[in-house]
Parts: C-alpha cells; sequence; structure tokens
C-alpha cells in the first residue's frame, strides 16, 4: 500500500522530502496499531 502511495506521489512531482514524511507517517500510524494489538 505505502509504496502504491509513493509512486503515486512521485508522478504528481511531489517532493522527494515530503514523499519521506508521508513514508515517515505511515510508519508511525503501523507502530501505533501494531501497539494496540499486541499490548
Amino acid at each position: 500500500m505505502k509504496l502504491v502511495k509513493t509512486a503515486d506521489m512521485k508522478e504528481k512531482g511531489a517532493d522527494p522530502y515530503d514523499i519521506k514524511q508521508q513514508d515517515s507517517k505511515d510508519m508511525i500510524d503501523h507502530d501505533r496499531i501494531y501497539f494496540h494489538i499486541y499490548t
């Protein structure tokens, strides 16, 4: 899912920095969900 979103952003001419920010936001969301499930 994340790869698709990043590729989509690249197609729209997104700044590499914006793409990185999006990736870290996805990672944080994922970690939060993981944390909730396993604690």
